[in-house]
């Protein structure tokens, strides 16, 4: 994505795929945002999925785990009869 922000044709080509992937009815997921401005532009264009550096650090497996059940319990519901 480090070429997005920096010029026309680069922001042309993103602009042609993301038409192409609409056209065929595909869901496109930048990879590489490194930058607040990079996911801007790309909502902008009409990319609303998106991974890299700006959203999250990689994670090892057991960190995955912790947040995958950290965010399981975030909406599990409360049981009302267990509150005094």
């Amino acid at each position: 994505m480090d070429g997005l922000l920096r010029g026309a044709e680069e922001q042309a080509l993103t602009n042609a795929i993301l038409r192409i992937a609409d056209l065929l009815g595909l869901r496109v997921i930048a990879e590489g945002i490194e930058q607040e401005a990079q996911a801007l532009e790309l909502a902008r264009l009409g990319c609303p999925y998106g991974q890299g550096f700006h959203f999250a650090r990689p994670l090892d497996q057991f960190a995955v785990e912790a947040l995958l059940v950290a965010e399981q319990n975030r909406h599990r519901p409360v049981d009302r009869r267990l509150i005094v």
